[in-house]
């Protein structure tokens, strides 16, 4: 089993992945931060060039969606 599997107990392993399915992944400690400063590093980097750092909403209609070709697995995947 890898290590950074072992991070977590088997009892959490099975509840993250009721909450999320097989395909993502959870990022816990020094994980977390790492990604963070990555994304901060890149969004400082690109911002020096003279791009707008922009968060979209997670939230769209499923029109667009469909259009960028995601393929949801149910008609209601939000909560």
């Amino acid at each position: 089993m890898p290590r950074l599997v072992l991070l977590f107990s088997t009892k959490s392993l099975y509840c993250l992945a009721q909450v999320s399915g097989s395909k993502f992944y959870y990022l816990k400690n020094e994980a977390v931060l790492l990604e963070m400063a990555l994304v901060n590093w890149g969004i400082a980097e690109v911002s020096k060039k003279g791009f707008t750092p922009l968060i979209t909403p997670e939230i769209v209609r499923s029109s667009v969606v469909e259009r960028c070709g995601f393929q949801p697995r149910a008609q209601n995947t939000q909560c």
